[in-house]
């Protein structure tokens, strides 16, 4: 094993923290527990105190409990009631046993029955006692006197949580599990073998906090036992003192030689302290341990300067750093330095150097230290304060944010809540959901029609350009004006250059999800206009129209990189190499604008447009050029361009470090040209841009994903990020969008509303909601298939209902606002519209005002682009098999997808093709109790990460998964949502990815008002 600086990793598999063999042969809150069937012991203040048998005769104290744990037969469980316990020096007298743990556990989430959700708080600092040292022996002794007079924190040596001192061991904690406690008011959690050390010793912790003023958590004196090492999942562990050997957490075990086993391993942890946040060793004791850090958190705080006494290192050996080995898998580090052993701690001596500590790195380990310091070999230094890592601090995160509460609703099923917000009430499986028979080939109720929508959309594509106008199509759509649009000779100034090429896209992919060709001719005057914008440069050049009021014709990435992709869906449907060169051009004359800083890319005029003179100044130049990245990455994936990569990457990467808002135009508007002045006075007013702009305003993306302003364009933009993402699987770049996307998620529904404006919250727009689900179809590929199900929650809600049909409450109300005569007049066109996506939504009606049910010509596209996304990546055939994602009627060349949702949990595939196939169950499916058939026979269940495996499948099997659906009522807010607007606050009945009901109702035209919506029969054309 080489120390310090190189990069070596031994993975050792052992049952307690591989996540695929779980806990269930030993761990008595398993429901396929194997072990001994021990006793329940309760512990609650509302309980008579009498034997702990059940709640109501309940013990008052926690040491009762454990005094009344029978026999070291293990299989023991003690449940406690949310509530805090005044105690201190707990001691159990029996361990557990092998294959059959112990188990002390907080009622948190309700689960057990205690009729109160919360923590069980154990504070050792609050017994009704007067402590000081003791004259003679090192620990402490109690004494007369008022305890009022000394409530706080006892930091006195061996006062905690646990009873240990140097004549007494707590050794009978062994093979203990602890899960939902908060430990805080002493020394801290943990145990000392003190008279027993070298002793092998097991111990679980999850989901627990623990503070103290020597350490969070403390083992020692132990050996790891092999294949059970002492392991802490999901913890908070944290000391509040720097002086000798306090740490967040502080391990040490009794190895003579150097082991092959695990003293402890942290999973998911934050560790935090003044000095160190891992500490090991003793004066006096020169034995060796090992611990696995593995996706977790240390904070040292004490930045010091080198000139006053700064922190011995993130992780500290007191004496000889070789004494200590530590393998570190995807964690963060932050403080003064990474390693450091012996020297001069705080209120010590000062030591010889202890020289280096053995460590070794995996995946992803990150380091951010004091500006002089150096971060060994295979750490990756920071150059950003790790704000997400640092927001783990805050012991909530663990069980009182939301998205932990949302787990706890659930987890009484063994079910994960945790894509969806805010509160949900009476989670349950519902009964006869998941069919116990699936010799049925076809579903009683007939899953949401993909194709026929997509039929339904190539219509109103059809209607909505005027051929005898060039093909002009129509932006300005509401469904409630009279007239809905634009009428037969009204010229519509918005559509220049973006809403003819959304809808070029869209022809093409309508016409691949449902097969009809009668749109073709239109499709071609469309595509026909379009190229009337493309000059020989590789450039499109376009009026402003009604945004920016500038005069002449003008060159821009958006409607540049729009046909860009367009030619490269046209060479893979034709394989037409002579698009190959016209591509190329159209790269090179798009990046030719950028601007470099330190090998990254970045347009100084953001999204605007250009000229011969230079960037035009608009509302568009603070947003980053939108359309620039993903159209780039679509021209690498189609025609593996290397330069398109190495430049896509480059212009990520800029965007990641905002260099577009830290060197744009507008940076010092003292050096724009004199016609820049005068654009920028066309400005919009509330958008700020002149002259402070830079000031004001930045509407780039902050470091926990959050931004400002107008959701599409940043999520055109995240959308290409997203794209290379999925591509480069670059850990800086997917977790960059991951925030980003998250935010996004944040500040909507889980049925795929999503707010126009970041800023000015008044009502969703479909344009960002597809982006959403483009940028998590892409982030589901990215180590994230979690996000499969926003996608298929958002075409299942959202943008079903966004599909404009006429309904008799629709002709009813728009007769009502135009009377009869007009009313007719309005409809009739109207009807041209139907198929078509409308724009903007209210939270709980299809009118986000009384009298507006917007249909932009930008939404209307957008939506198709939704289903397209969703049949497009239903079943992806890789290299390595067949991926079944979403579960959607499909079919591919490589599989046939029945759905048999939304009432029935079941998935049935037909393989096409021989090979391994991997169907995905919803991430709320409770996995306990999915089923897998081959051929309507039952076969055992195997797993590959999120996806049922069915290895080696042959040409015609029919593959099934069955599970049972879920349903919960959420009770959801938009809080940003303006004062006033209807349906701020929504509750929504689920099925599964279903809405099944929101109220509401919304006052005009309410959403989901019935549940399978079919799509009504086409009109004969």
């Amino acid at each position: 094993m080489k120390s310090c600086g190189k990069i070596f990793f031994v993975f050792v598999l052992f049952a307690v923290c591989s996540p695929s063999l779980g806990a269930a042969t030993f761990d008595p809150a398993a429901k396929d527990y194997s072990g001994h069937k021990g006793k329940t012991v309760y512990v609650s203040k509302n309980g008579d105190n009498s034997d702990g048998s059940c709640w109501k005769k309940a013990f008052h104290s926690i040491q009762a409990a454990l005094d009344a744990v029978p026999d070291d037969k293990g299989g023991h469980r003690i449940i406690i009631r949310p509530d805090t316990y005044a105690e201190a020096n707990l001691q159990s007298k029996f361990k557990g046993a092998k294959g059959s743990y112990n188990e002390m556990v907080g009622d948190f989430d309700g689960r057990h029955g205690s009729g109160k959700t919360g923590w069980v708080v154990i504070d050792s600092g609050a017994p009704a006692v007067v402590l000081k040292n003791h004259p003679s022996e090192w620990m402490w002794q109690i004494v007369e006197g008022d305890p009022a007079g000394q409530w706080g924190l006892k930091s006195i040596d061996w006062w905690g949580t646990t009873k240990c001192n140097l004549k007494f061991s707590a050794i009978n904690f062994d093979r203990w599990i602890f899960r939902n406690m908060y430990y805080a008011g002493a020394e801290g959690f943990g145990w000392d073998l003190t008279c027993d050390k070298g002793a092998e010793f097991s111990v679980i912790t999850e989901d627990c906090v623990a503070t103290g003023r020597f350490s969070g958590l403390c083992v020692g004196g132990h050996t790891g036992r092999a294949g059970e090492p002492v392991v802490a999942r999901r913890c908070h562990f944290m000391c509040f003192d720097w002086w000798g050997d306090a740490a967040g957490v502080y391990v040490r075990a009794e190895n003579k030689e150097k082991r092959d086993v695990y003293d402890a391993v942290f999973e998911d942890c934050t560790i935090a302290g003044p000095d160190n946040a891992l500490q090991c060793g003793n004066p006096g004791f020169d034995g060796y341990t090992k611990v696995l850090l593995k996706n977790c958190r240390l904070f040292a705080l004490n930045f010091s300067q080198p000139r006053g006494q700064p922190s011995t290192g993130i992780i500290y050996h007191t004496l000889k750093g070789p004494l200590l080995h530590v393998d570190l898998e995807d964690t963060i580090l932050a403080g003064y330095k990474v390693f450091g052993s012996g020297g001069q701690q705080f209120g010590c001596g000062k030591r010889p150097d202890g020289g280096p500590i053995s460590y070794s790195v995996k995946g992803k380990v990150q380091a951010y230290v004091q500006f002089e310091q150096n971060v060994p070999e295979g750490i990756e230094r920071l150059r950003y304060w790790p704000v997400k890592a640092f927001e783990s601090l805050m012991p909530q995160r663990f069980h009182n944010d939301r998205i932990a509460k949302l787990r706890g609703q659930g987890a009484d099923l063994g079910v994960d809540m945790s894509a969806f917000h805010d509160e949900l009430v009476n989670v349950r499986l519902v009964p006869g959901s998941q069919p116990a028979d699936v010799s049925v080939g076809k579903p009683k109720v007939a899953d949401m029609d993909l194709p026929g929508m997509a039929r339904w959309a190539l219509r109103a594509l059809k209607n909505n350009p005027r051929p005898h106008m060039n093909h002009e199509c129509r932006f300005s759509m509401d469904m409630l004006q009279f007239y809905p649009g634009p009428t037969k000779d009204q010229h519509d100034p918005i559509t220049a250059g973006d809403t003819e090429n959304r809808m070029d896209w869209e022809f093409g992919y309508m016409k691949e999800m449902c097969g009809d060709t009668s749109a073709d001719d239109i499709a071609k005057g469309v595509r026909k206009r379009i190229l009337g914008h493309l000059r020989d440069d590789g450039l499109c050049w376009i009026t402003t129209g009604a945004f920016a009021r500038l005069p002449g014709l003008w060159a821009t990435h958006w409607t540049t990189g729009k046909l860009l992709i367009s030619f490269c869906d046209d060479y893979r449907r034709t394989g037409d190499e002579k698009l190959r060169g016209q591509c190329r051009k159209m790269f090179e004359a798009m990046i030719a604008r950028a601007n470099w800083v330190d090998g990254r890319a970045y347009c100084a005029g953001g999204n605007s447009c250009w000229n011969e003179k230079g960037w035009a100044i608009t509302d568009a130049t603070p947003y980053s050029p939108a359309m620039l990245l993903e159209a780039v990455v679509t021209y690498y994936e189609t025609f593996g361009d290397k330069e398109a990569l190495d430049f896509a990457i480059a212009f990520a990467k800029g965007e990641m470090a905002q260099d577009q808002w830290a060197n744009w135009i507008m940076k010092d508007p003292g050096k724009l040209t004199p016609e820049q002045k005068e654009q920028a006075k066309l400005t919009s007013t509330f958008m700020k841009i002149w002259p402070t702009a830079p000031l004001n305003f930045n509407l780039g993306v902050r470091p926990d994903g959050s931004f400002e302003h107008h959701s599409h364009m940043r999520g055109h933009s995240g959308w290409g990020m997203a794209h290379l993402a999925s591509i480069t699987r670059d850990p800086e770049l997917v977790d960059w969008t991951k925030r980003l996307l998250d935010f996004f998620l944040r500040r909507g529904t889980d049925w795929g509303w999503i707010p126009e404006s970041m800023t000015v919250v008044y009502d969703s727009e479909t344009c960002a909601v597809a982006d959403v689900i483009s940028m998590s179809a892409y982030m589901a590929q990215t180590g994230h298939p979690e996000y499969w199900d926003t996608v298929e929650r958002f075409v299942r809600n959202y943008i079903r209902e966004a599909q404009f049909f006429f309904t008799p409450e629709y002709e009813k109300y728009y007769c009502e606002l135009h009377g009869e005569e007009n009313g007719k007049k309005g409809l009739e066109m109207a009807r041209e519209f139907e198929g078509g996506f409308q724009g903007r939504m209210g939270l709980n009606d299809h009118c986000d005002k009384p009298k507006r049910y917007d249909m932009m010509g930008c939404c209307v596209p957008e939506g198709m682009r939704s289903i397209y996304t969703a049949w497009k990546f239903t079943v992806q055939n890789k290299e390595g098999g067949v991926f079944v994602n979403m579960c959607f009627d499909r079919e591919t060349e490589a599989a046939k997808v029945t759905s048999f949702l939304p009432f029935t949990g079941r998935m049935t595939v037909e393989a096409k093709v021989a090979k391994d196939f991997y169907l995905r169950p919803p991430t709320w499916a409770l996995k306990s109790r999915i089923k897998a058939y081959v051929n309507k026979k039952p076969v055992p269940l195997l797993w590959r990460d999120s996806y049922v495996f069915f290895d080696n499948a042959r040409q015609g099997d029919e593959l099934t998964i069955t599970y049972p659906l879920v349903t919960f009522v959420q009770k959801q807010v938009v809080p940003e949502l303006a004062a006033g607007i209807a349906g701020k606050e929504t509750t929504i009945t689920w099925l599964g990815n279903t809405v099944m009901k929101l109220e509401p109702r919304g006052p005009q035209l309410p959403l989901f008002q019935k549940v399978p919506r079919p799509l009504p029969p086409l009109p004969k054309e």
